[in-house]
This record gives C-alpha cells, structure tokens and sequence, in this order.
C-alpha cells in the first residue's frame, strides 16, 4: 500500500484525520483529547514548512475542537502489547 511509506508523522496523522472523518457524527461539537506517544503531533500547528499532504489533513483536522496531550510510549495501555519485553 502507498500509506505505507509515508512517513512517520503523516501516518499519525492519517490515522487521526481517518478517524475523525469516520466518526463525524459523533466528536463534532465535542471537545476532543488527543492522547499521543507521538511528540511532534503537539507542535503540529506550529510548524511553519508542511508538505501539500500535511497541510490538507492540517485544515481538516481545525475544524474540530481538538486538544493535545503527549504520553510517554511506556505508559499507554494502548501499546502494552506492541512493547512487550
């Protein structure tokens, strides 16, 4: 699949922009938290130089009330599994 060498940032971005999309119906007027293990995810407004790609899912992703916080990879209980010892 084509997704699959995008980069790194532009994958958590398509799959936060995919899943925003999907569920429309149900975070539109709601103010969302966004737990990430992704740093760069936190400054992504602040970026000044984004690809075509990043800046089309950028203007997506303001319509939403969207807050975001970053969690160590470690702590999640989301990736408990993908970081077994």
């Amino acid at each position: 699949m084509r997704e699959q060498a995008y980069p790194t940032i532009e994958r958590e971005l398509l799959a936060l922009v995919y899943g925003l999309i999907k569920f429309r119906y149900y975070v539109e007027c709601r103010s969302i938290r966004l737990l990430t293990d992704h740093r760069p995810l936190e400054w992504l407004n602040s970026l000044m130089k984004h690809s075509a790609r990043l800046s089309r899912w950028i203007l997506i992703i303001q319509e939403f009330d969207i807050k975001t916080e970053y969690i160590r990879g470690e702590k999640q209980l989301a990736d408990a599994l993908t970081r077994r010892e």
